[in-house]
């Protein structure tokens, strides 16, 4: 009697034939969790400069800028720095390759900077940074009121934006 210990070629084929159709059929469902993960990811990252820069104003009692620079991927940048010139924390570069950092709006003339008094309000610059993926299908924006508030939004099916 033989004392077969292994697997079958046909069990192994019927296995990895599972393995990839699962991974066919899962695909498309990750394809737009992982797009909207990088957005997430840029908005909050952005969110945090933008708090930092308004904790760091009023902790040193001046004003803290945060400059941005609209781009794809590494092209987009911001930096923060108090008004003596002091940087307070420089991110270049962040964003990941599929994601584009648009519509950089704060005050009007639009501007791409803004700042932070001594109190933490914004100083005439409330405005927003938008986010979109490669596709232009998944929307973030980060909004900063004259009040210093910062809220992260998300678009909805109709193009407008809610928390």
């Amino acid at each position: 009697m033989y004392n077969n210990k292994g697997f079958t070629l046909m069990e192994i084929i019927i296995v990895v034939a599972l393995i990839g159709i699962l991974t066919a059929i899962s695909i498309p469902v990750i394809k737009p969790m992982i797009a909207s993960q990088r957005i997430s990811s840029a908005a909050q990252s952005v969110r945090s400069a933008l708090q930092r820069a308004k904790t760091e104003a009023i902790k040193n009692q001046t004003t803290a800028t945060v400059t941005f620079i609209a781009g794809t991927g590494s092209a987009a940048s911001y930096s923060t720095s108090l008004a003596e010139g002091t940087i307070i924390g420089t991110t270049s570069g962040t964003l990941s390759s599929t994601v584009q950092m648009y519509n950089v709006a704060f005050g009007t003339p639009p501007a791409n900077t803004v700042q932070f008094n001594s109190l933490g309000l914004a100083t005439g610059f409330a405005g927003e940074v938008r986010f979109t993926d490669a596709d232009n299908t998944i929307f973030k924006s980060v909004n900063i009121t004259n009040s210093g508030n910062i809220t992260i939004l998300k678009s909805t099916t109709d193009g407008s934006f809610v928390e």
